[in-house]
């Protein structure tokens, strides 16, 4: 997992880098609206990264010890973004198959997607080798 959370904010931040020196190169021509353009995206990459921040902080944080109706579904998504990187370099297709409402479990949200990250996890490293 701290592979792909690395994969997931190293890959931004060299994007943010090379905008950042490519802005102030266009400043430097006069050329502003290609700056502006470059500005842009790094506000994007910035928004990203803070995305993936959040989703390590929701993740860390301790959980409680009371059970909640908890969206399968959601736990589910949440799980496979914290994996997004991995699973593209991998070339994995996720195929869900959920019935047309949310499916409803009573639970606590903090650890049915900590053990939703550990299956996606093991089922990666498990199936590595095999296309």
């Amino acid at each position: 997992m701290a592979a792909g959370i690395n994969h997931e904010l190293n890959q931004p931040l060299a994007a943010i880098r090379a905008y950042a020196e490519n802005a102030r190169i266009f400043l430097e021509r006069g050329r502003s609206e290609a700056a502006s353009g470059n500005l842009g995206q790094i506000v994007e990459l910035t928004s990203r990264m803070a995305e993936i921040s959040a989703q390590l902080k929701q993740f860390s944080r301790k959980s409680g010890d009371s059970l909640t109706a908890v969206s399968a579904q959601a736990s589910f998504g949440y799980a496979l973004r914290l994996y997004r990187s991995r699973l593209v370099d991998a070339h994995v297709e996720v195929i869900q198959d959920w019935p047309g409402e949310d499916v409803w479990v009573h639970a606590d949200l903090v650890r049915l997607e900590q053990v939703l990250v550990n299956l996606i996890g093991n089922a990666l490293q498990a199936m590595a080798e095999t296309p």
